[in-house]
């Protein structure tokens, strides 16, 4: 509970008692020290913090409450690095407080955010609103709320602003992933001409660059208040690079050396197999991990071949956490034994 008052009393001490009655206290000054550990609570409102992408200059509207010393300050941070920030009046003087309460219980704020500007960037932003309640020293209760805010300020407003539906799927092309899709009217009916990509039948397609795993994302804006958008999820198997030295025959009692380099990023120290095809089985040669430029080395000694054999060698990389592929295989590299 809020602390709104305080109480004195005068007590009689004499063995003999107290004859007069009536006895008065004034207090004319008090120095008190309270202890407040209930931290504000804080609500966010504001355009920045609506569905969907967001560009140009948005709000930023955050509410708090605090039953203690009061809501002293509201302040935004972006991306760790520091926005604005609002200072709420209190009865104040000289750094001591007036009141036992100097601080509003309750105090809101609006911040005009401009997300074309540092420190924001184009994507996913982490956008943290922090409220704190009153104290002489940086000991003040705090409490913050995380919110994460795509940014989109190049993807161009279109000049056709009649879409109400975004269609759109990944498909492979070979080796290649592509995006496709569609874009309609409210009715259901093509829509033409949305730069830069649709056709006459409001339909679109674009390769996706090679590289990892990833999430894609297709917006279209047809306006400024918000835009169409679909993510998918664009699934990329690791395509190992593996090279067999010498490449030529060997002997028995001589050696293969294996090299197997991983796609980046994050390739440093990642599970690498070694695999060989014997009597139409994959068997497991050698395994470990690769090293600081992701690339993993190991060597066998064939031994016991007769006659003239061609061996199958293959890469094979798991999937593992904080590596952005899929399961994948390197494509068969072979070498010819003599016994």
């Amino acid at each position: 509970m809020p602390t709104e008052a305080f109480a004195a009393r005068l007590r009689c001490r004499r063995p003999s008692g107290c004859r007069r009655r009536g006895g008065r206290i004034r207090v004319k000054r008090v120095a008190l020290v309270l202890d407040d550990h209930v931290r504000p609570t804080l609500a966010l409102h504001g355009s920045l913090f609506a569905a969907g992408s967001r560009r140009g200059v948005q709000s930023v509207a955050p509410w708090a409450t605090d039953i203690g010393g009061g809501v002293r300050f509201l302040l935004v941070q972006v991306d760790g690095q520091p926005v604005t920030a609002q200072t709420i009046s209190c009865h104040v003087t000289n750094q001591i407080a007036i009141r036992l309460r100097p601080c509003p219980g309750r105090a809101s704020a609006s911040f005009a955010a401009a997300t074309a500007s540092l420190p924001f960037r184009q994507g996913p932003n982490v956008v943290r609103v922090c409220a704190a309640d009153y104290a002489t020293t940086t000991a003040a209760n705090r409490t913050c709320t995380h919110r994460r805010v795509r940014i989109d300020n190049l993807c161009p407003v279109s000049e056709v602003a009649a879409g109400a539906t975004l269609g759109a799927r990944l498909r492979r092309d070979g080796n290649r992933a592509i995006v496709a899709g569609r874009v309609l009217d409210g009715g259901g009916r093509r829509l033409s001409g949305v730069a830069p990509l649709t056709d006459a039948e409001g339909r679109f397609r674009a390769r996706i660059p090679s590289g990892p795993s990833r999430e894609v994302r297709v917006a279209y804006w047809p306006s400024t208040a918000g835009a169409l958008e679909r993510y998918l999820h664009l699934d990329i198997p690791a395509r190992p690079h593996l090279r067999l030295s010498p490449g030529h025959p060997v002997h028995n009692g001589d050696r293969v050396r294996f090299r197997t380099r991983l796609p980046g990023p994050a390739q440093a120290w990642r599970r690498v197999r070694i695999q060989v095809r014997v009597g139409g089985r994959w068997l497991e040669l050698r395994h470990g991990r690769t090293g600081k430029q992701g690339t993993y080395r190991a060597r066998y000694r064939f031994h016991a071949t007769t006659g003239r054999r061609t061996y199958g060698f293959r890469a094979v990389v798991p999937k593992q956490r904080g590596y952005p592929y899929e399961a994948g295989r390197s494509h068969v590299e072979r070498v010819t034994v003599i016994g």
